[in-house]
């Protein structure tokens, strides 16, 4: 339906058609919201993504440059012709623009992860896929604020924003959901490491595997177009390479997925709670103010989180329960990030 209306052309293409620029910047959200929608899809559902990267030209939404001017002018403390109202329009409005804008640079990459982990035709190097992983998880470590420092009182990423109450709702929206398809990313490297590291042990102790490791331990492509590849049992690091790379995403996975459970546990801790009995509670009182009266809204989005980090700590504390994996949770807590996420989620 899109590319019937054209919505994947930007409006500046249709002159006589979007005239008004509140038009051509509706236009843009929505699109830019259906680029979103086909990544979560994808995610979700397990099916390929919808929309190529070569197929539309939309320009992000922007406000005109007058009133880019007015906002700078104001947070000067100039005089500008705008009422407060007109004004608070303005910083909401350019607040949705800048949002829409942060969750495209994370769809970029998590479009980029999809498109390696779906690749099912073609060899994947382990490589690649670390690679990507460590671009998301880049971005959420200076792109854009933790869980946690959201739900601070005194939180102010832009100062207007601040000024005029603009809730936070999408940033964190932006936030769990991107920290909820890299968990997944971990857990799919740690499944295929942890797999890799044990059928490499069975086949070095002279058991056989059936050829099952030629896939498997083949860092490139079947043809083994680069020199520099080797099969496990040419090289004699890539057992140590293994292991490192098998600990460093089972830690990422476990924290990510702790961070998302704890965050789940507090909402619903405070969606339950009343504000009679609770009220006067630090957190009720941080969660309420940053919910907006959008508590629904919010819990649906926190909701959705839920369900893969759940799984995969039932899993992970089933495996630990065998001594033989070497899957003990104390182990792994002294290799836990120093993010704040990380920290809350030790604390608790």
């Amino acid at each position: 339906m899109v590319r019937l209306m054209g919505l994947n052309r930007d409006p500046d293409n249709f002159p006589n058609i979007y005239k008004k620029n509140s038009e051509k910047v509706i236009m843009r959200r929505v699109y830019y919201k259906l680029i979103s929608l086909d990544v979560h899809n994808s995610f979700d559902y397990g099916c390929p993504l919808i929309i190529s990267d070569n197929e539309y030209d939309v320009k992000l939404p922007t406000l005109p440059d007058d009133q880019i001017k007015i906002l700078h002018d104001f947070k000067k403390g100039l005089s500008v012709e705008k009422s407060g109202d007109e004004i608070r329009k303005l910083v909401f409005e350019n607040s949705i623009n800048k949002d829409i804008a942060l969750e495209y640079d994370a769809i970029v990459l998590l479009r980029e992860g999809l498109n390696a982990f779906q690749n099912f035709k073609l060899s994947v190097k382990t490589s690649s896929l670390h690679k990507v992983t460590d671009k998301i998880q880049n971005f959420l470590d200076n792109k854009i604020p933790s869980i946690w420092e959201y739900l601070q009182d005194n939180y102010a990423n832009n100062q207007l924003e601040k000024l005029f109450d603009v809730p936070r709702i999408k940033k964190i929206e932006i936030r769990i959901n991107v920290q909820s398809v890299l968990m997944a990313f971990y857990y799919l490297i740690y499944i295929n490491e942890m797999n890799s590291t044990s059928d490499s042990e069975t086949s070095s102790s002279g058991k056989d595997t059936n050829g099952s490791n030629e896939d498997l331990y083949f860092d490139g492509n079947e043809d083994g177009d680069n020199d520099n590849e080797h099969h496990v049992s040419e090289s004699p690091n890539y057992k140590n390479s293994k292991s490192k790379h098998y600990q460093k995403y089972t830690v990422r996975a476990f924290e990510t997925a702790l961070s998302l459970f704890k965050f789940n546990y507090d909402y619903i801790k405070y969606s339950t709670q009343s504000v009679t009995l609770d009220g006067d509670n630090k957190q009720y009182k941080a969660f309420k103010f940053f919910s907006a009266k959008c508590d629904t809204f919010i819990l649906n989005r926190v909701a959705k989180t839920f369900l893969r980090p759940f799984y995969f700590l039932c899993s992970f504390f089933l495996k630990s329960m065998n001594s033989e994996q070497g899957l003990i949770f104390s182990n792994f807590i002294p290799m836990f990030s120093n993010s704040v996420d990380a920290s809350v989620v030790l604390k608790w």
